[in-house]
Formats: C-alpha cells, structure tokens, sequence
C-alpha cells in the first residue's frame, strides 16, 4: 500500500510540476502576436521583398487586434498603411510606410506586455504558490514511504538471518556427534578398497603369467614344418627373434618391426584389414617362414596420454586394469585368425600401464 502511495504521489507531483512550467514559461504560440507581425512587414520592406508579404504580415496583425481602446486604434493605423501601399511602391514610399509602422511596433509591445502582466501576475503567482506546497508535501510523502520501507525491509533481513544462523547452529550441534562415527566407516571403506586393489593386483599378475606360460608352451609343442631338401642356416641370420611377454610395445615393435604389417578396423565387415595409410593405431606381427602359427595383433602406441587412449583405440583388443597416462606394456598379445578379407580377434590380449 505504501508503495502504491508514493507512486500515486510522485507521478501527480510530476504532473503538476510540468503543467506550471508550461503556464509559468508561457504557451509558444504566442510568440506569433501583432507586433511581430509588424516588425516582419517592416523587416519585408527593408528587404525589397513582394508588397503581396507585408500586406499579408500587416493583415494577419489587425486580425489579432481586439476592437476596442488603444488596440483598435492601432488596428486603424496599420488599416490605413495597409491601404496606402501600392503594388509597386518605390523607395520613398517604403521609408514612408516603415515609419509609420516603427512606433505602431513599440506601442503594440508595450500594449501586449502590460496586458499580459495584468491578466497572469496573480495567476502565476497562485500556481508557483501550489506548485512549491504540492512538491514539499510529495518529497515528504516519498521520504517517509522510503524511511518507512528500509526499516521494515531492514527487521525482515534480521529476522531471516537470526534464523537461518540459529538453524545452522542447531544443525551442527546434532551432527558433531556422528562425525567420528562417519570418519570410523570411512577409515574401514578405504582399508577395504586398498586390499582390493591389491587383491586385483595380485589377480592380474598372475593371470599375466598364466597367459605367459600358455603361450610358451603352445609354442614349446607346435612343430615347426620344413620343406624336404631345407638346410638351416648356420649363422642364425633367419631366426626370429621374438622377445618374451611381458614387454614394452616400444621393445617389441623394435625388435619384430621386419614382421609388423600395418591393419586397420573395417567397421562395415567388422574385421582387421590391411591399413595402406599406416596410421600405426595396430600391428599384426607374423612370420611368412611358419604361416601356421599364431598372428599376434599388438598396438602401435608406445605411449597413453590418457585413458581414452585405450579406451577409442585398444579396448576392443585388450583388458586393462588402469588404462592411464604412462609406458605400454604387452602382458599378453591378442591372437587373430585369418577370415575371407582379412583378420577376426581370437583372443583378447592384456596390456598393463606403468
């Protein structure tokens, strides 16, 4: 309600306000009165401008003009000039009519002032009178709805805040006695997890060295076929030198590089092609010389940068325990087998991140 009332106060004030400048300051039509019609005929004649403009000028003033007392007598004056002036008037004649009509512009000045300071002194004088007593009372009025105002808005926000702090203060009296409780379960759920972790460890070691042990055996029993007539080599230089699992991706494409070929996802077939463009995403390392043993599909990168690394490139192909940001390591190779196009996984291999 109160700021319903200010509102309602402040505009009327406004509106009073604009209203007395306008009466105060004067309508500017009425700039446009008898005397300027005269000065602009003389200011017309002065200038050689068309008889036709003054006439016009000169009219307009004696239209202005009441008919009575000193005005209609100057009405009669400027009737006369009016008349007197030819279409063609020559120089004496203008001299002759700007004389006439030079004091007929003063006495219409003074007429027009001492009829206006008779006719608004008091008015003006009434409303400047209102206008002031209307601003005081709205300033009053907006001043207490304000004072009024903060201080209410002011007892709510004390209010609220004593509550809020005495709510908080309640609430932390009845939750200090759980906290040990709470730091207690804690303590145990993360003594669980780190033997968790180690137990996960533990797991996946030896779940590396199962994978170890089964490939060096599966290699210990497979026969290596010779064609009839082959003589070995004597000085070694065709022997493969394959190193043992585990080991790094950067020992292994190092040392088996002669045997690595380049393949790729095709995502349509859903198997490993040959990859023209070597973007070194995956390997197949095989052995022209024993086609029948196992083709080993290791990855190309040396180096996790992070752990969507694995996720996008090698998760399809491998398990991870902690796919992170680190060196590669080939706990176990994957196994393909050859499909019609290309190569479909076997097995899944085993990397771990150190």
């Amino acid at each position: 309600m109160t700021t319903k009332r200010i509102v309602g106060t402040a505009l009327l004030a406004a509106v009073l306000l604009m209203t007395g400048c306008k009466y105060v300051m004067g309508d500017a039509t009425e700039a446009n009165g008898p005397e300027t019609h005269v000065r602009s005929a003389i200011l017309a004649l002065q200038t050689n401008q068309p008889p036709n403009n003054v006439k016009k000028d000169l009219q307009q003033a004696i239209d202005q003009l009441p008919n009575e007392g000193e005005a209609n007598e100057i009405k009669e004056k400027l009737n006369e000039a009016k008349n007197r002036l030819p279409d063609n008037p020559d120089e004496s004649t203008k001299r002759q009519v700007i004389r006439e009509l030079e004091p007929l512009a003063q006495r219409l000045q003074s007429v027009s002032r001492s009829d206006a300071i008779s006719d608004h002194t008091w008015q003006r004088w009434l409303m400047l009178a209102i206008y002031i007593l209307s601003g005081i009372v709205a300033a009053l009025l907006v001043v207490t709805g304000l004072t009024h105002i903060w201080n209410r808005a002011w007892r709510n926000v004390e209010i609220n805040v004593a509550r809020m702090v005495a709510g908080h203060l309640s609430a932390e009296r009845k939750a200090q006695p759980d906290f040990t409780d709470k730091f207690a379960a804690l303590a145990q759920t993360h003594k669980e997890i780190n033997n968790n972790v180690l137990d996960v460890q533990t797991e996946v070691r030896t779940l590396a060295r199962m994978v170890r042990d089964s490939l060096a055996d599966r290699n210990d029993r497979r026969p290596a076929p010779l064609p009839l007539g082959y003589q070995p080599q004597s000085d070694g230089s065709t022997l493969k030198d394959e190193p043992e699992f585990p080991v790094s991706v950067n020992e292994y494409l190092g040392r088996m590089s002669r045997y690595a070929n380049a393949v790729k996802l095709d995502f349509q077939n859903g198997i490993l092609v040959n990859d023209p463009d070597k973007k070194d995403e995956l390997f197949l390392i095989r052995d022209s010389r024993q086609p029948d043993e196992p083709l080993f599909l290791v990855p190309g990168a040396a180096q996790f940068h992070n752990k969507q690394d694995f996720e996008i490139y090698y998760a399809k192909y491998y398990e991870c325990v902690k796919p992170a940001m680190g060196e590669v390591w080939i706990l176990g190779p994957a196994v393909v087998a050859k499909v019609p196009g290309g190569w479909q996984l076997r097995e899944k291999g085993m990397l771990e991140v150190r």
